[in-house]
């Protein structure tokens, strides 16, 4: 009887330590005609400009989640890359529905919904 608990000990942890190991794999998306986005589950963030400005400046920009959460940055401009990563950390779900993204550069606005 002893053979038989020891491998599935085995099995039960081993399952156990996948599952608690699995993180939110979510991903929202959104597009506008001058930034993308992209938010997951685990927190991280991307936004990219793909817009025709040589010059990207003054970037400001807001996440609204339905859940409550709010994530905001301000950076002078996007570097070479034209290109914000950042994580977002928290214990609370992101987000159950769409995630609002409203960003503001070079005097101009656009928001954008991450489905």
């Amino acid at each position: 009887m002893n053979n038989m608990i020891k491998p599935l000990l085995i099995v039960l942890l081993s399952v156990f330590s996948i599952i608690g190991c699995s993180e939110d794999t979510k991903i929202w998306n959104g597009q506008s005609e001058n930034w993308n986005a992209t938010f997951q589950g685990d927190g991280v963030f991307t936004i990219r400009y793909i817009g025709d400005e040589v010059s990207v400046e003054n970037i400001s920009f807001l996440f609204n989640t339905d859940t409550g959460l709010k994530a905001d940055g301000n950076f002078e401009d996007l570097g070479s890359r034209n290109l914000i990563k950042a994580q977002v950390v928290t214990d609370n779900v992101i987000s159950n529905g769409p995630i609002l993204l409203t960003i503001e550069w070079n005097n101009k606005k656009e928001e954008l919904t991450l489905e």
